[in-house]
């Protein structure tokens, strides 16, 4: 998914329970302080299969999907310093012809 030139990405937090869930998400966006979250998706239940059938209480039921965007790698780049040029080059490795 596009938005404004930008990347959206996403990410699927699953949990046993609804509080499970809404921990895990908390401890991820604690662990990524840098994302920027564009839209955090409803608890949902997630459809049974055998591995919830015959498990116990520890298999994931709920999920949550985040959607986020990563730092603009661009401004980075531009923050870097300049590559060398006639005007700055060093004395002991002069600028090519």
């Amino acid at each position: 998914m596009e938005r404004l030139g930008d990347l959206v990405k996403e990410h699927l937090i699953l949990g046993t329970d609804k509080q499970d869930a809404e921990k895990q998400r908390d401890l991820w966006l604690s662990q990524n302080p840098a994302l920027r979250v564009v839209r955090m998706h409803p608890v949902k239940l997630e459809p049974p299969t055998w591995l919830t059938r015959i498990g116990s209480k520890h298999v994931p039921r709920v999920s949550i999907t985040v959607e986020y965007e990563e730092p603009d790698i661009r401004a980075a780049a531009l923050s870097w310093p300049a590559l060398p040029s006639e005007e700055n080059h060093c004395e002991k490795h002069p600028a090519a012809p």
